[in-house]
């Protein structure tokens, strides 16, 4: 992903155990970093949806999951996640580059208050230029984990920073199930940014503290949720399922929210799906658009047809009321030139420069209203979809060595944010002939049909660069059209 956050190996790695098995949902383009428009809003009302805040000048937030260890075992796998911001940490110059070094630790307790277990280690985050570490929003995300058996226990975790010996921590309770049991069980919910489906495991994935059965997931350690970020992704592991060659292999997974004023469940997704195994993997996002401003609860709840058998998780998260344009500094202001430049028209973006910044907040809020394309409604399609793309931009096209650090200003970025997430994507990789590349497919473009764009990484440092495409009014490179035309990009089949 962003090579700007640098990860250290889990201490123990938990298997996935026998017959363990994914269950593949669509997966749905999700912002992982918050942009800059609601990232005040969030930080201040951080502690009304009960996320656990940390004590100290490091700003950090935390949760954590259960999981089982094993298919024998009784005990439980305890991840703790950790949501850092970048611009909180003191860097220094190592071999021309900008360093930072940050230090996290776990430690967990018995309800007697005796120390039962802990785990701690450095790592660092790297960038080439000082502009780089100025962006308030970029979010580090970082992970510890434990083998614990089950019972009530209190977490203190910390974070310092190792050159300014800043350090920040926050101390909460912690439940670990008993996995042992042999009817139908799930883990711990996991919130999420995003979600990545990895697909096959390298060494990069295994070294991924963020990383497990194949998914990567961005913890989301506040569950805060705004307008301009509807989707919700979650992760969860069912066990015991009763899965064999004569039984009714499907089960029933609801997605519900729960109020917290009524506590009467509102089904957001019911489906049959078809169990990979005795165990299934749960990784999908979730829409909360129309969701009125308050505290919730997600609830899972699973029903397997062999066996009869029914299981429920919840996990709480919050709704945060609407941005109120008026309270936007000149700083923010001054960013909306940049979310809206590539679907304004020419005019719309000469008007904007002419206005003072009261008329510039009048124009944000006119601009989306005239893109609204269903106006008779609280919720504006349009305008939710573009945010989305841009915060999804800003976390997956970011490159970590060079002179920037929003994704939505590369080329990838550009095109993502403009026609959207490809039909298909192909990755080639370095040959004597060429350098690394990537290639998008867009099966259905409006009034063109087929098209692609070829990015190539010339600088061998993961940015790529758009080179050539088919696509209407896009750049077109003769030379390397007739290296597609040749065949050296060929799409898969």
């Amino acid at each position: 992903m962003n090579s700007n956050i640098r990860m250290t190996a889990l201490s123990g790695r938990r298997m996935g155990g026998g017959d363990c098995a994914m269950t593949t949902f669509q997966r749905v383009a999700a912002p992982v970093r918050i942009t800059l428009l609601t990232a005040l809003l969030l930080l201040a009302t951080a502690h009304i949806a009960g996320a656990i805040d940390g004590k100290g000048p490091v700003r950090m937030w935390v949760d954590y999951a259960a999981f089982r260890y094993a298919p024998d075992s009784r005990d439980g796998y305890v991840e703790f996640y950790y949501e850092l911001k970048r611009v909180d940490f003191q860097f220094h110059v190592v071999d021309s580059l900008l360093r930072a070094d940050v230090y996290t630790w776990v430690h967990v307790r018995d309800s007697a208050g005796h120390p039962v277990d802990s785990v701690g280690g450095a790592f660092v985050s790297i960038v080439q230029d000082s502009t780089e570490i100025a962006d308030s929003t970029f979010t580090i995300f970082f992970a510890r984990a434990l083998l614990l058996h089950p019972g009530e226990y209190r977490a203190r975790m910390v974070v310092a920073d190792l050159i300014t010996k800043h350090s920040s921590e926050a101390d909460f309770p912690i439940r670990v199930p008993d996995f042992s049991a042999r009817g139908l069980t799930l883990s711990d919910i996991q919130l999420g940014y995003d979600i990545i489906n990895r697909r096959m495991d390298t060494v990069e994935v295994y070294l991924d503290v963020l990383e497990k059965n194949r998914y990567k997931v961005y913890p989301d350690c506040r569950g805060l949720i705004s307008q301009s970020r509807s989707l919700l992704f979650l992760y969860t592991e069912a066990y015991n399922l009763d899965y064999g060659p004569s039984r009714d292999n499907s089960y029933d997974l609801t997605i519900s929210v729960v109020p917290g004023d009524t506590g009467v469940p509102r089904p957001l997704s019911v489906q049959r799906l078809t169990k990979p195994g005795t165990t299934a993997v749960l990784a999908t996002g979730v829409n909360t658009r129309g969701l009125a401003p308050g505290a919730y609860r997600l609830r899972i709840d699973l029903k397997d047809l062999a066996s009869g058998q029914q299981a429920s998780a919840q996990k709480g998260f919050y709704v945060v009321p609407p941005l109120i344009v008026d309270s936007l500094t000149d700083e923010e202001v001054q960013r909306i030139r940049d979310i809206i430049s590539y679907i304004a028209h020419p005019g719309e973006l000469q008007t904007f420069e002419r206005l003072n910044m009261e008329g510039k907040r009048a124009f944000w809020v006119q601009f989306w209203k005239d893109r609204d394309p269903t106006p008779g409604t609280p919720e504006n399609e349009f305008k939710d979809e573009h945010l989305q793309r841009m915060n999804y931009a800003n976390e997956r096209f970011s490159v970590g060595y060079q002179k920037r650090s929003d994704g939505w200003r590369t080329d990838m970025g550009r095109v993502y944010i403009v026609y959207g997430p490809p039909s298909t994507a192909e990755r080639f990789p370095f040959t004597a002939q060429n350098p690394p590349a990537e290639m998008w497919f867009y099966d259905n473009m409006s009034g063109q049909g087929q098209v692609y764009f070829l990015f190539i990484d010339e600088s061998g440092y993961g940015e790529y660069n758009l080179v050539t495409s088919s696509a209407r009014g896009e750049q077109r490179n003769p030379a390397w059209e007739r290296q597609v035309q040749a065949g050296a990009f060929e799409r898969k089949q």
